[in-house]
């Protein structure tokens, strides 16, 4: 915690803003992933039309996309870390207690250390520096413990059809005024398998024991998927881990100095993390654990997670009427209309069994072997009316009024995705049921939180309503503003909810991220734009030049109620958004170059819109944010062009804050991002 002896700053919100701190743990990470995408679209139109008052167009669609992805993970601990049951130090000289520890119960534990913190105020970056004589504790190979290691891999299938008609009728008793009738059937049907493979090795060593030993009683199996010497669970074939023999190798920054990889930090550390070429292969990663401690195991294989796996079906069946009245000879046009939209929802997944059993030495050291399959099905109807109304008010004038009712379906991981529970080691949590585990020891693997899904999550439903207008001041360019207001009736937020997890010290709480309905809200705004394209006739020299902008306002609340609010924003809905773009196209040659800027807003992704902890729920925003796109593309012919897009020229990074803007939260520095790529077409 912080050193009370040492200068140090706390506003009155709470927050540190700086301060020395005194530690007896640390970690860094190496995360390695190899994704592999493909995906496949076939589309057929086909139309009647013989010119009388009934034509038909028909269309259907297919497409396939499958993503397979291998993932390994390092944990380098650079503190006093135990092994061998808690009777020896992997790295003995390193400072600190076991694993981060308050106390060094066993009598094993040095020297803590201490880093000087500063918060970045609003940057969302904080720094850091370790104090003498501890300063190099993240760089010395003496103090680099490769301590937990696991891999895994995902195999996702989606699959999507699509089948729709239209029928259009001019009716000839309607002669006064142009008007078109049209009926319509709409067909979809959007299918995804996912599958969650975990990566376990058998533990089972020469001499009979389990590596780590087994916490799942008569229910656990010899596999371990947490490769890390400090897992001692006891209780396994020939007693306890104490003898020297059965926890799991481990490799040193001293023993394997070339697992070493050094990195500078965001703080401009210089870190030991583990080399990214030994996680290459997460297939064999495992077996590279124990070759490297100098122990042959050849048995990593993957094992279905039925928890985290799922799959899921989403069948809608629609009709639609619509009527359009007028024309540009009228100076107005009407378009009227009703859709009647039926979904249905088969979800399948799993459950663990009242007495689940484990292919794992623990419940959560590998995949549950008896889970249960589940089913969820689903079936919701919507009525949605359609409004929209034109009126030319001069030859380059428009007002437009619209109004609709719009349902837009829940992501479909969201509502099939499994638990997936992280847990890490250490000493029990003030929120664990027991302070100690099975075997009576004060360190073990505790629940850390994670991420989970909901089927019963219901699809963003709102009513919505827009005013505009529109001036075709000049060939290619236009100036419009517009006032929209949207009833939302269901949103999706993802929320911070405490969960109780078995582990070793009988069930810990932490935070699931899990993503649920937020209730009602409202946003209302203006919006402002403009295009003004060049005309050769005016500037030949910027002929295929053009400039666009836009300017949103807009104020949302929903009835989510926070620790300091009880009418929250809704989620991704930034007060103030700018764009500004340049363009240029011709002759087959066209650039692109285009900056956003928004403001703040409630966190819709990672880390979700709410936190809680201490009893207070706090809320986590976006901060603000912009960044420099461009693209540019070729058109060799008309069937065949090339591409090349930009993205984040300017290397901004993304973070958020709970709550003030000078607590940080979470920060994302993605870099600049280039694609190159070709189009063809028939």
């Amino acid at each position: 915690g912080i050193d009370p002896t040492q200068p140090y700053s706390i506003d009155a919100n709470g927050v540190v803003q700086s301060g020395t701190f005194t530690a007896t743990g640390a970690e860094t990470a190496s995360f390695f992933q190899e994704t592999i995408t493909q995906a496949n679209n076939f589309q057929f139109k086909t139309q009647f039309n013989d010119g009388g008052p009934i034509r038909d167009y028909f269309s259907a669609a297919y497409s396939k996309a499958t993503y397979d992805s291998e993932a390994a993970q390092a944990d380098v601990e650079h503190g006093l870390y135990l092994y061998n049951n808690g009777t020896a130090a992997t790295q003995p000289t390193a400072p600190g207690c076991n694993n981060g520890g308050g106390t060094c119960g066993t009598g094993l534990g040095n020297a803590p250390y201490q880093f000087v913190y500063n918060n970045g105020g609003t940057s969302g970056l904080p720094s850091y520096n370790y104090l003498a004589p501890f300063q190099d504790i993240l760089s010395n190979p003496n103090y680099a413990t490769f301590k937990s290691n696991w891999a895994w891999a995902d195999h996702n299938t989606a699959q999507n059809y699509a089948i729709r008609d239209d029928v259009e009728y001019d009716p000839p008793f309607i002669s006064k005024i142009d008007t078109v009738l049209t009926a319509g059937f709409r067909y979809g049907n959007r299918q995804e398998d996912v599958q969650h493979d975990k990566y376990l090795i058998n533990g089972t060593e020469s001499n009979g024991l389990i590596a780590g030993g087994v916490n799942g009683g008569a229910n656990a199996g010899t596999l371990v998927y947490y490769q890390d010497p400090g897992y001692c669970a006891g209780g396994g074939p020939g007693g306890s881990c104490g003898n020297g023999t059965t926890y799991i190798p481990f490799s040193t920054g001293t023993t394997n100095p070339n697992l070493i990889k050094t990195i500078n930090s965001f703080s401009g550390q210089t870190i030991i993390v583990k080399n990214i070429s030994s996680l290459m292969n997460p297939a064999t990663y495992l077996q590279s654990v124990w070759a490297d401690a100098g122990v042959i195991n050849n048995t990593e294989a993957p094992y279905v997670d039925s928890l985290s796996s799922f799959g899921i079906t989403e069948k809608t069946t629609a009709g639609y009427l619509m009527a359009d009245l007028g024309g540009s000879a009228y100076r107005f046009h009407l378009n009227v209309g009703v859709r009647f939209v039926n979904t249905q929802l088969t979800i399948n997944g799993a459950q663990s069994a009242e007495v689940p059993t484990y292919y794992g030495t623990a419940a959560w050291n590998g995949v549950n072997s008896n889970n249960i399959p589940t089913t969820t099905n689903r079936s919701y109807d919507d009525i949605l009316p359609t409004l929209n109304f034109v009126l030319d008010v001069s030859d380059s004038e428009k007002v437009r009024f619209s109004a609709a009712r719009v349902v837009s379906p829940a992501d479909l991981a969201n509502l099939g995705l499994g638990n997936s529970f992280n847990f890490t080691r250490g000493t029990a949590q003030p929120t664990s049921v027991s302070k100690t585990t099975a075997t009576g020891a004060s360190t073990g693997f505790y629940f850390d939180g994670g991420t989970a899904g909901n089927p019963k999550l219901d699809p963003y439903r709102a009513t919505q309503t827009s005013l505009s207008y529109e001036n075709y001041f000049a060939r290619g360019a236009i100036a419009s503003a517009s006032f929209f207001y949207k009833q939302v009736d269901s949103f999706e937020i993802q929320e911070n909810i405490p969960t109780t997890v078995i582990d070793d010290f009988g069930g810990t709480t932490a935070n699931v991220m899990t993503p649920e309905n937020a209730g009602h809200g409202k946003i209302a705004g203006i919006e402002l734009g403009g295009l003004y394209s060049f005309d050769a006739n005016y500037v030949p020299w910027l002929d295929g030049f053009g400039v666009s902008g836009n300017y949103t306002l807009a104020v949302s609340s929903s009835d989510q109620v926070t620790a300091f609010t009880d009418r929250a924003p809704i989620p991704g809905v930034a007060r103030n958004a700018v764009t500004g773009t340049v363009f240029y196209q011709r002759e087959g040659f066209s650039a692109r170059g285009s900056y956003s800027w928004r403001d703040k807003s409630l966190n819709d992704g990672i880390g979700g819109s709410t936190f809680t902890f201490g009893g207070k729920t706090y809320e986590v925003f976006q901060a603000p944010y912009g960044q420099f796109d461009m693209q540019l593309g070729y058109d060799i012919d008309s069937h065949i062009g090339l591409v090349f897009s930009a993205q984040n020229l300017t290397d901004e990074a993304q973070h958020t804050y709970l709550q003030w803007p000078n607590e940080p939260f979470t920060y994302d520095d993605s870099g600049r991002r280039f694609f190159l790529g070709a189009k063809f077409k028939l």
